[in-house]
């Protein structure tokens, strides 16, 4: 597992392309997951790139941070972050504190 929460050039693309489509649907909240669980390290880095990514969004592209649902700590590919429309009903938090910031190697 690559232990990085810095976007690469591919990462910024793809939040590039999300943050033109969020902002011709301004309706639209999205949920943000990092991908780790498998242990207090894997579920910190999950948080961290999640944060990372909201971030980029918010003070990079201009999205508002209440349009994001942010979750970490997800089944999945190490190393991910995932990212799906909201359901009309969905709700959650827009920030989480992190679970093991003692834990960060940066």
């Amino acid at each position: 597992m690559k232990k990085s929460t810095k976007l690469d050039k591919n990462g910024i693309a793809i939040l590039r392309v999300l943050a033109k489509d969020m902002r011709a649907n301004p309706a639209c909240t999205v949920v943000i997951a990092g991908v780790g669980n498998m242990g207090k390290m894997e579920q910190q880095y999950s948080w961290d790139r999640a944060y990372e990514c909201i971030q980029f969004m918010v003070e990079r592209e201009g999205i508002d941070r209440e349009r994001f649902i942010f979750s970490y700590g997800q089944d999945g590919l190490p190393d991910h972050v995932d990212f799906r429309g909201a359901q009309d009903d969905e709700k959650g938090p827009d920030s989480v504190p992190p679970p093991f910031p003692n834990l960060r190697r940066r």
